[in-house]
């Protein structure tokens, strides 16, 4: 799969079972790894639609997409 970065040495990619990997990187090798599944995105996703920051970030996202 294709990784997007970030920013500040952070990655993000979807695995073959759509699991969203997220991985730290010093620029050799990734440090850490965190693996959510769907329904942890969703969660997630449910918990920045209640923050006013976290909805004006995902509109940007949304819009910029």
């Amino acid at each position: 799969m294709n990784k997007i970065y970030l920013m500040d040495g952070a990655y993000a990619e979807l695995d073959e079972w759509g699991n969203l990997i997220l991985t730290a990187e010093n620029g050799i090798e990734a440090t850490d790894r965190v693996i959510l599944e769907e329904t942890s995105i969703r969660i997630l996703l449910a918990y920045l639609c209640r923050l006013d920051a976290g909805k004006q970030l995902l509109r940007d996202a949304l819009g910029a997409a």
